[in-house]
């Protein structure tokens, strides 16, 4: 029995808004970069400084439809899930990516934040509930 673990959780804000997209076989890919910022104050010169890490995220299924539907670029949300590397052809050349394979997501802004037109057809739930259809499938 193995004793690993391979989890990693994040909370950011959306760069763009998800690419939604279906593979061959129906299962729905969602794929969006998160912004995760660090700030600090330089104790030498007491001037504010900022690093902001882009973490790549890829949600399936059930999750990938929720992020697809809901979430837009400056949402900010929490993430956990599984980190994978994975190589790919980019013409003669194999590039490889780091990207973090989701598993739970929670939206953590206030729904009129998002929209001015709030969506009516779901009943509304306050950030910090898990909703079901949130968690990997």
């Amino acid at each position: 029995m193995s004793n690993d673990l391979n989890r990693c959780e994040f909370i950011g804000r959306l760069g763009a808004d998800p690419d939604l997209n279906f593979t061959a076989k129906g299962v729905a890919v969602a794929r969006f970069s998160l912004a995760v910022n660090k700030r600090w104050k330089d104790r030498g010169s007491g001037v504010q400084q900022e690093d902001t890490q882009w973490i790549r995220i890829v949600a399936f299924r059930g999750l990938a439809e929720v992020c697809g539907q809901y979430l837009s670029r400056g949402s900010r949300i929490f993430i956990a899930g599984e980190m994978k590397n994975r190589t790919f052809q980019d013409g003669e050349r194999e590039r490889r990516v780091t990207e973090i394979i989701a598993q739970e997501m929670l939206m953590l802004d206030s729904r009129g934040s998002r929209s001015a037109t709030p969506d009516t057809s779901s009943p509304h739930r306050s950030w910090g509930q898990m909703h079901p259809a949130y968690k990997k499938d």
